[in-house]
């Protein structure tokens, strides 16, 4: 599809007074849109499916972290029929 974009989860840290970024790719089928963190550990992301991904999986995609992105978790989407483009919480962090 034309004009779609998406992106990746970036986890920039400063250790030593150097900075540190890792690209994060929890599943490996997703593009990231939305990233919301609400402390160091804590972050919800959503995508959606992107390009050449199998059609069997849904088209959208809900993830969070509670420790800083070593481990993710998949929040299951009630239809598999939506493309998920931003994330909003209250008193989340932006």
């Amino acid at each position: 599809m034309d004009g779609e974009s998406g992106g990746c989860i970036i986890r920039v840290q400063l250790e030593d007074g150097k900075v540190i970024s890792d690209i994060m790719d929890p599943t490996g089928h997703y593009q990231y849109e939305g990233v919301t963190c609400f402390d160091e550990n804590t972050a919800w992301v959503v995508g959606f499916k992107a390009h050449g991904v199998s059609a069997d999986l849904p088209e959208g995609v809900i993830l969070y972290t509670a420790d800083g992105g070593t481990n993710w978790t998949n929040q299951p989407i009630p239809v598999n029929d939506v493309a998920l483009w931003k994330v909003s919480f209250v008193g989340a962090h932006r």
